[in-house]
């Protein structure tokens, strides 16, 4: 089911509140195919050279747009109408720290859920030696 995350600040302040489904079987190759765009799409802007307006303003749509594909929902309006795609955030911009963040989040769930499941394993498969 929904699960309602907090993401704070190093002072512990509400930056953005968002809920999506952590047991999603999908969600991984979704986080690694929208880096892995993320990636290619910044490749790209680099050879190109000198960015107009244009062209950041593509990027960030770009950028919220393959957040939301991440997660199934529209969860990027939660992150950046708080602060925007390219705000500093300790030295980064404030899309890194959501995705670095976003990225962590599925790893302790990943986590959490094996976990559990050992359990179950364990629990039922003493019945049977």
């Amino acid at each position: 089911g929904l699960k309602t995350y907090e993401i704070k600040n190093q002072n512990g302040e509400l930056l953005a509140k968002f809920s999506f489904n952590p047991t999603d079987s999908d969600l991984m190759t979704r986080y690694n195919n929208g880096i892995k765009n993320l990636e290619l799409k910044e490749n790209e802007l680099m050879q190109k050279g000198e960015q107009t307006i244009e062209d950041v303003i593509e990027e960030d749509n770009y950028i919220k747009k393959t957040i939301d594909e991440i997660f199934n929902a529209p969860v990027s309006d939660s992150f950046f109408t708080i602060m925007g795609v390219r705000s500093l955030v300790g030295g980064r911009f404030f899309f890194e720290f959501v995705i670095e963040t976003l990225g962590n989040i599925i790893k302790e769930e990943n986590q959490n859920q094996m976990s559990e499941m050992k359990k179950r394993i364990e629990k039922y498969g003493k019945r049977y030696k």
